[in-house]
């Protein structure tokens, strides 16, 4: 039997490899709420969805999911976090580590 650790890890291989799949689904039409031009979703939606899914996940694995630079994830963060809408905290086992709610 697996301990709660491995399966952890597991669960959390699997959410990723569904989240590398959603990035490469199809493409929200122009002009529909949540797109921008080009019909891909905005930074800051495709990061509140994930939130919505993984509350509490790092900083380093939205960056790494999303395919996005780490400089763009952390300014639109901060943008979230001006409207109230998301937060940043220090991950508690590793003090470098940030964790987004």
């Amino acid at each position: 039997m697996e301990t709660a650790s491995e399966l952890n890890e597991q669960l959390m291989e699997c959410i990723f490899r569904l989240f590398a799949l959603l990035r490469r689904g199809p493409r929200m039409p122009a002009g529909e709420p949540g797109s921008k031009v080009g019909g891909r979703p905005s930074a800051q939606n495709r990061i509140l969805l994930m939130l919505n899914e993984s509350d509490g996940i790092s900083q380093r694995d939205m960056t790494t999911l999303l395919q996005l630079r780490p400089q763009s994830v952390s300014e639109t963060l901060s943008k979230l976090e001006a409207g109230g809408l998301g937060e940043r905290r220090q991950n508690s086992r590793d003090k470098r580590g940030v964790k987004i709610f």
